[in-house]
């Protein structure tokens, strides 16, 4: 190999996506059928982006102190989708936004509360996944 840490092929960073599909790790889940598959994400940054822009919403805007309900809700959302979904980790996500992870911790607690009593959030939530969802499936299909 030879390589330094962080120099190696699958550590690397990825500033486009769209040029570079290792953003997302997809692999087929266990057991299933070779069409479902579970994808997770290798680089945080994308995703909150891509999200970010899927919600309408500056990825600034979500890493910065202002309490407005639409980037609550948008933090919230993007939280949840993230953790569950696709595998980011909370300490993760945390640095990317500068925030404390206990806080982002809080913000997955309120979105499965709001996720279960609001249908609007909840439909949300499945937009935003069925959107990044494409997004893999366009990148494992290449």
């Amino acid at each position: 190999m030879g390589e330094r840490p962080g120099r190696l092929p699958w550590w690397g960073r990825v500033d486009d996506e769209t040029v570079d599909g290792s953003a997302w790790d997809v692999t087929p889940l266990r057991g299933a059928s070779a069409r479902t598959q579970r994808a997770t994400v290798r680089d945080v940054n994308a995703f909150i982006r891509r999200a970010a822009e899927h919600l309408g919403v500056s990825s600034d805007v979500l890493g910065s102190r202002g309490k407005a309900p639409a980037t609550v809700r948008a933090r919230e959302i993007i939280a949840i989708v993230g953790v569950e979904r696709f595998g980011v980790k909370v300490k993760d996500l945390a640095a990317r936004l500068g925030k404390n992870p206990g806080s982002v911790s809080r913000w997955i607690v309120r979105a499965a509360q709001a996720r279960d009593e609001d249908r609007e959030f909840a439909a949300c939530c499945r937009r935003l996944e069925g959107a990044l969802t494409k997004i893999v499936s366009k990148r494992s299909a290449r």
